[in-house]
């Protein structure tokens, strides 16, 4: 699995890495992360400036992108009345690559 790779990498961004959960079926391996930015920060600033970076490329090294079937980004955000160790805005990013 690539992304444990990814988090000290996105921890220099500001982003944090809150778990990391596989789900296998026949055809493929899906890959569910969940994350978070500062409060007030540019998420797409931020991830693309992460892509951009030699820490990126280093993550990626050895891993075939042409595995990847398909990247998902899901925004969430806690229940009402949530306690503080919920970060107020959450990303999933579901990301489908091939066996």
């Amino acid at each position: 699995m690539q992304w444990p790779r990814y988090i000290p990498s996105l921890r220099a961004f500001k982003v944090s890495t809150h778990g990391i959960f596989t789900d296998h079926d026949t055809d493929a391996h899906r890959v569910l992360a969940l994350i978070s930015y500062p409060e007030g920060a540019d998420p797409p600033g931020i991830t693309a400036a992460y892509m951009a970076s030699p820490a990126f490329a280093a993550d990626m090294d050895g891993f075939d992108v042409s595995n990847i079937i398909n990247v998902e980004k899901i925004s969430t955000r806690p229940p009402p009345h949530h306690g503080p160790e919920f970060p107020s805005t959450t990303t999933a990013i579901r990301t489908c690559v091939r066996r």
